[in-house]
């Protein structure tokens, strides 16, 4: 191609190239048209004869004229090829092309012609539009998500961590992900149980498996911390790679209420001790283990007495505080084997396993002499705080546990009848 050629010499090199070619002059006050193929239509909506000897300033649409003076301009200026995005819009019709500019050189030297080949991208980039927004919504709704999900590559190396996972495992959205392994987000104490899970899985024709509620899945958190959580996986390939992406549920919350309901099933809301329910539990494991193992153990009832005149004098707040506060004296004076708990109102019930008469004696005269050291105050009066205990020894002889209680309620009874503030020993 010479600096001199034609339209009608060009014409037919050009028409044999399967993409829109003009072939631009660039002029002291502005850019012309020296040739283009018949494929310039669709891109100009003029046909080359249209467009040939003729300035595009005068042919084209002023949008369209400005831009390409600028690049025709640039091209020439640089001396070296340049590509474009440019987009079109007849009638409404829109359109995207990647246009590539390329200087023109003859003999050796730059000229001020420059050839563009444009490509109609439309199609292409409509469509990487749609997996744009696509992946706009799915990382919206990723990171907006209530569950946490991490995904791993085929090292299981951390990819990805949406929101909620860093929260659940303690990241700062700054914290970068680059030295993140799964190691490092699972106790060490699981890794080859876990490795060799993943492994399994990896093998398996099953694409993904469900949240399993086990309280033993645990997570590492950054400072080391762990949280129990459920976990659900699954498996895609991505350019032949596999990745693994794991949606994880922060259990801590359900794991409280859980804890705090089975508490409440089995403790006193008042005083914080055993209830009867769990009470009637314990002392049947102890009738069962003496009779089937041999030895004994001591029951008490403990009643408080006046308690009736002390909510009648003070209130029921302060009675309330009087059960606490006895509660905690009959606590502080136990063993670690021993069992108390509020049998109902103001009775306790003392299950000491492996001890006699005389022993059991012995610790509730440490508990009357705790409170004779350690009464009851409310602002500046001071409740003395009283009990009656009844007490019996069963053994592997004892029939049951509502004998039992019989037995010792006999015995309270008579502590009661006998002046109160003392304990009765069932022989």
């Amino acid at each position: 191609m010479l600096l001199t050629d034609t339209h009608e010499i060009i014409k037919p090199f050009i028409e044999t190239i399967g993409a829109v070619v003009v072939l631009f002059e660039k002029t002291d006050t502005d850019v012309r048209v020296i040739s283009a193929n018949s494929r310039v239509m669709p891109f100009c909506h003029l046909p080359a004869e249209s467009l040939v000897d003729k300035s595009i300033h005068q042919t084209l649409p002023r949008f369209m004229a400005r831009e390409l003076y600028s690049l025709v301009e640039k091209c020439v200026s640089a001396k070296t090829s340049s590509e474009n995005e440019l987009v079109t819009d007849f009638a409404g019709e829109i359109c995207w092309w990647r246009c590539v500019f390329t200087p023109i050189i003859f003999d050796g030297k730059h000229s001020s012609r420059v050839m563009m080949t444009a490509v109609d991208i439309t199609e292409k980039y409509l469509l990487k539009k749609e997996l744009e927004i696509i992946h706009e919504r799915i990382s919206a709704l990723v990171d907006a998500s209530y569950d946490g999900i991490i995904t791993v590559d085929e090292q299981q190396h951390v990819m990805l961590m949406n929101r909620a996972a860093r929260e659940i495992l303690g990241y700062d959205e700054h914290d970068s992900l680059d030295d993140v392994h799964l190691r490092h987000i699972i106790p060490e104490r699981f890794h080859q149980k876990h490795d060799q899970y993943i492994e399994a899985f990896k093998q398996s024709p099953v694409r993904s498996r469900p949240m399993q509620q086990r309280a033993a899945v645990t997570a590492r958190r950054k400072d080391g911390g762990e949280v129990p959580v459920e976990i659900s996986i699954a498996k895609i390939r991505v350019d032949n790679r596999l990745e693994l992406t794991a949606v994880i549920r922060d259990l801590s919350e359900q794991m409280r209420l859980i804890t705090e309901l089975q508490k409440a099933a089995s403790h006193d809301e008042l005083t914080g001790i055993y209830n009867r329910r769990q009470l009637s539990r314990e002392l049947q494991r102890e009738l069962k283990r003496v009779q089937r193992f041999g030895g004994h153990f001591s029951v008490a009832l403990l009643d408080l007495d006046h308690f009736k005149a002390i909510n009648d004098q003070h209130g029921h707040q302060v009675g309330d505080a009087v059960l606490r506060h006895f509660a905690e004296a009959v606590r502080s004076e136990l063993r670690e084997v021993d069992i108390v708990g509020r049998w109902g109102g103001e009775e306790f019930l003392l299950i000491c396993p492996e001890t006699g008469g005389e022993e059991a004696m012995a610790i509730l005269e440490r508990i009357r002499q705790r409170l004779r050291e350690h009464p009851y105050v409310h602002g500046d009066t001071v409740v003395p705080v009283q009990f009656s205990a009844g007490l019996a020894v069963a053994d592997a002889s004892t029939e049951g546990e509502d004998p039992l209680i019989k037995t010792v309620d006999d015995a309270l009874y008579q502590a009661k009848k006998s002046g109160r503030n003392r304990t009765v020993l069932h022989v």
